[in-house]
């Protein structure tokens, strides 16, 4: 294996998600296990083609995911894919999730920057932990105990780029621009035009033999 730890973002990576996604848990929920074929009027929860054969080759321990939102819900986009079992639980970091554990440690200096204001305290947490900014990408780092340099960040959006270069982790880029709104895509476009931030590698969604030959 070319790095000491790989790292996922979920939706757009694992799957294709550019028909929608689930606009709350209940969608997510509706399904007791993993689905092998996308029932008629569903376009998510079926991972890319091969893709599990991929991460059937590399160390369990040493795979993690870097997600914004809500912990359980990104654990249970996991199981639905099927995907869970190649993953480390203890290297899934979720924005939501780690605002939560920033409030129960009454000595987190994060604490400082929520505010006192109760409608906007977990809001203001979320914000400081969730792609692009440094934390949770750090906080992978240390879990694992390898350098930056030996970790890659494999996304489909400009948070995981932006975020994953500022840390100092290799990056590949997965996807188009194409199913994206004007905002998204505007800012996507740029920052994959910017030396600083441009992804080691870029190759196409569902493109699991080229990311096969990055990362084996």
């Amino acid at each position: 294996m070319k790095y000491k730890a790989v790292f996922w973002d979920i939706d757009g990576t694992m799957y294709d998600n550019s028909g929608g996604i689930p606009e709350n848990e209940r969608d997510v929920l509706s399904f007791d296990r993993p689905l092998s074929k996308v029932p008629k009027g569903l376009k998510y929860w079926v991972p890319y083609h091969r893709l599990a054969d991929l991460m059937r080759q590399i160390p369990k321990d040493r795979q993690g995911v870097i997600s914004n939102g809500y912990d359980q819900l990104q654990r249970d986009k996991l199981r639905l894919l099927g995907l869970d079992a190649y993953i480390n639980p203890n290297l899934i970091f979720t924005s939501y999730g780690e605002a939560e554990k920033i409030l129960n440690n009454p000595d987190h200096p994060l604490l400082s920057c929520a505010g006192s204001d109760p409608e906007y305290y977990m809001h203001n947490l979320t914000q400081k932990t969730q792609k692009p900014e440094l934390y949770m990408f750090q906080r992978a780092l240390d879990e694992t105990g390898f350098s930056a340099e030996e970790c890659v960040m494999i996304g489909d959006g400009w948070q995981d780029l932006v975020g994953a270069r500022n840390a100092g982790m290799q990056t590949i880029y997965i996807g188009t621009t194409k199913h994206l709104p004007w905002d998204e895509r505007k800012t996507l476009l740029k920052v994959l035009r910017n030396s600083r931030f441009k992804p080691d590698y870029k190759i196409k969604k569902g493109d699991i033999e080229a990311l096969t030959r990055l990362l084996i």
